[in-house]
């Protein structure tokens, strides 16, 4: 089974996701409640839980899970992609190792909440885009087996850049 630092792959992707989409319903329910009471608008309402908007923000959610949980991972331990970094002759690799995975995270925990979601989505992007460089040069790769590994992990990487252009090119609720 495929396993990067305390984290269990695709169970841990799908888990952090239910999670962060409770817990981000249980806040609008109640955000949608103050508003009632208050008539002050304190946030997303709760309507973007409701109908086509529903999946817009379970997209979020879902985009924004991988990244906590890929930074969350580098986070506690960094080593491995430190040594990457270091290969790849960026300057003051633990460092850039560690303000990457912040940012992912950081970024990732904004987007999956609906928090700034375009300005989320830009600053994912930006980190994703030198992760995907040094983390996967399949292209470097002898090996059959790991150039077809690294390609896989390459495209994943160019699919979740996709869908953040998505997220960047939405309109305002």
């Amino acid at each position: 089974m495929y396993r990067y630092g305390n984290f269990d792959g695709a169970r841990d992707i799908i888990n952090s996701s239910k999670v962060l989409f409770r817990t981000w319903r249980n806040i609008a329910m109640l955000v949608g409640e103050m508003e009632e009471e208050t008539g002050i608008s304190l946030a997303r309402p709760y309507y973007l839980l409701k109908g086509k908007k529903m999946f817009k923000t379970l997209g979020h959610a879902l985009l924004g899970s991988m990244f906590i949980v890929g930074g969350a991972g580098v986070l506690a331990e960094p080593d491995g992609r430190v040594a990457k970094v270091e290969a790849a002759g960026i300057p003051q690799p633990r460092q850039a190792t560690i303000l990457n995975a912040t940012v992912m995270v950081l970024a990732g925990s904004a987007l999956a909440m609906g928090i700034m979601p375009r300005l989320s989505a830009a600053m994912l992007a930006a980190a994703l885009i030198p992760t995907t460089m040094v983390g996967h040069p399949f292209w470097k790769e002898e090996a059959t087996a790991n150039r077809a590994t690294q390609r896989t992990h390459f495209m994943k990487n160019i699919a979740m850049l996709g869908g953040l252009l998505l997220v960047l090119t939405e309109k305002d609720d």
